[in-house]
Formats: C-alpha cells, sequence, structure tokens
C-alpha cells in the first residue's frame, strides 16, 4: 500500500525535539521554524482539527484521534514530494467553467492568477492558468519516489504542445531508457 512506503520520519527541522532546536537558538533557521510550525499549529487547531474529526465520524471510525503530530506528518510528506501538475481547468475550477463559457473569464489565456474564494475558509487560493490549464500542487503516488535519492536519474518533463507524447498539456518521467507518460494525472506506459 502506497502510505505504508511513505517515510515516517523527517530530518527537517519541525520534527526537531526542544533540546535540538534550542541549539539553533540565535539563528534565522530557529526563528523560521518556530514560524514556521506556529503557522501550522494554528492552521491544524483551527481548521484540520474540526475537519478531520467530523471525517472520521461520517467514515465510523470516531475512536481515532487524530494529532497535530499526524497533521505535520501529512505535510512534511505532501511538501517533500508534491509536483506541480497540469489539470485541465474545468477539473480544478468547476462552477468557474460556466463563467468562462459565458465570455467573463477570470484569467486570460495568455496567463495569469486565478483567484477563488472559498466561503467556508473564507481564504484565498491562486492557481496559475495558462489558457486552459492550471498548474495546481499534488501528490502523484509512486512517482513521487523516482527523485529520492542522493543522486537522482528521473527527470520529471512537461510537454505543453504535445510535441513529444503527441497530447498537449502531457506530462512525462525518464528514468533511465524507460519513458513513464502522465496525462492530466492519468498514468500510462
Amino acid at each position: 500500500m502506497y502510505l505504508d512506503m511513505l517515510p515516517t520520519t523527517f530530518g527537517n527541522t519541525l520534527w526537531f525535539s526542544e533540546e535540538e532546536l534550542q541549539e539553533l537558538r540565535g539563528t534565522n533557521l530557529y526563528r523560521a521554524t518556530e514560524l514556521q510550525k506556529k503557522s501550522l499549529l494554528n492552521l491544524y487547531e483551527t481548521k484540520v482539527e474540526d475537519l478531520a474529526k467530523k471525517l472520521l465520524n461520517l467514515d465510523g471510525d470516531s475512536e481515532i484521534e487524530v494529532c497535530f503530530e499526524d497533521f505535520l506528518w501529512a505535510n512534511s510528506v505532501f511538501w517533500s514530494r508534491a509536483l506541480n501538475i497540469p489539470m485541465p481547468r474545468s477539473y480544478v475550477f468547476p462552477e468557474m467553467q460556466d463563467v468562462h463559457q459565458s465570455g467573463t473569464p477570470e484569467a486570460d489565456k495568455k496567463g495569469s492568477e486565478v483567484t477563488q474564494s472559498d466561503d467556508l475558509t473564507k481564504e484565498t487560493t491562486h492557481s496559475t492558468v495558462h489558457g486552459d490549464t492550471v498548474w495546481v500542487e499534488g501528490l502523484v503516488p509512486g512517482i513521487d519516489f523516482c527523485n529520492h535519492d542522493l543522486k537522482p536519474i528521473a527527470t520529471w518533463e512537461v510537454d505543453g504542445i504535445g510535441l513529444t507524447t503527441g497530447v498537449p498539456v502531457s506530462m512525462y518521467l525518464l528514468s533511465g531508457n524507460i519513458r513513464f507518460v502522465c496525462f492530466q494525472s492519468r498514468i500510462c506506459l
């Protein structure tokens, strides 16, 4: 299972013990770690904790407790493996598709940022848009392991016009002599 293959510990300063962190006191790294951990704790307490409880209750797992360390693990997994993935605008912002088709697009065809407000969180999210493509960060299970080495041999390429893959806005991974192709987040060999 994919989750079983993910690391359980990380070497970044967010995972340092209080004693290890005190050795950095007075440095920019200490302050940055302190601010990042405070920000993540705030996000966990104000949004994630209640949402996780609701989701577990819906799934019938009300006995399971989610703690900040679980959230910190998920955050570390995501940001150590996330890829910038091209997706059709309609997949990312389905409600904007109607607006786009009615002649009042939120972003022009040359490429700009789309701003979307989520009524639940009262926050704004940004995604880079080029025509009908939106670039979002995400995990691609399996592909994320390809460059976790001191000397990675894999390269992740984006084929914006379909010259290599034959499919516009597709991606492919080169690892040695093997080419793996990912079309709009569907993996093909």
